[in-house]
């Protein structure tokens, strides 16, 4: 028997569609994403999957059914949750090429690149995360390796890409420069400021010292 699995790809639309926004049965119109070969939607009273049309031995492919249902995700919406901060962006782009990498999806925030990575099964190989940063390209890494993922609902799938903070990080992120800088400039006007009061301090102390010497001087003649 073939494997069962909860995403298909949609003869109509070309993109991912999961098995409870799905027709039953063949009226699903979808393939597989392993084989291309028709599957047929199963929607019983428990159970709810896509299974092949036809006998095949085929074990589908669920990391990638899940991989292209997330970039879909991130390509029909307009913002993510992460640790930092709501990150709303505009103009989504499904795989774009960076010289001789790909992307998920790309997009802009605050007139910048932004880029989203999509991790199920592998994940970014080490020169793929130095060509970010040695760049300055922003990058968020979505971590959707849970297996439970793999057989959830379309609301916790989408929850996963979009509003969980917990599974994002960032390969590269622009603004933490410019908050580094901005401390920085900050600590430097610190440090002026404490330099000038210090200066100060020993100008008043050798005045006073100064003032001193003067009076004692003129007592003693």
């Amino acid at each position: 028997m073939s494997a069962v699995f909860i995403i298909g790809k949609s003869n109509e639309t070309g993109l991912p569609l999961h098995v409870r926004n799905a027709k039953n049965g063949l009226a699903c119109n979808c393939i597989c994403y392993q084989c291309e070969q028709k599957l047929e939607a199963v929607q019983g009273q428990r159970d709810w999957y896509f299974r092949h049309s036809d006998k095949s031995t085929c074990i589908g492919n669920n990391e990638t059914a899940l991989h292209q249902f997330a970039k879909f995700l991130l390509y029909q919406n307009r913002y993510v949750n992460s640790k930092k901060k709501t990150i709303n962006y505009t103009e989504p782009v499904l795989e774009t090429v960076i010289d001789k990498y790909r992307s998920d999806v790309s997009a802009t925030y605050n007139n910048e690149e932004l880029h989203f990575e999509i991790v199920v099964h592998h994940d970014l190989t080490t020169d793929k995360k130095l060509h970010y940063r040695s760049n300055k390209i922003n990058c968020i890494r979505i971590d959707l390796s849970d297996p439970l993922l793999l057989s959830a609902q379309p609301d916790q799938i989408k929850y996963a890409v979009l509003q969980d903070k917990e599974n994002k990080s960032f390969i590269q992120w622009n603004e933490d420069k410019v908050y580094i800088e901005e401390v920085s400039n900050s600590d430097n006007h610190n440090w002026l400021i404490a330099g000038l009061i210090f200066l100060g301090s020993i100008f008043l102390f050798r005045k006073s010292l100064f003032g001193q010497y003067k009076r004692r001087s003129r007592f003693r003649r």
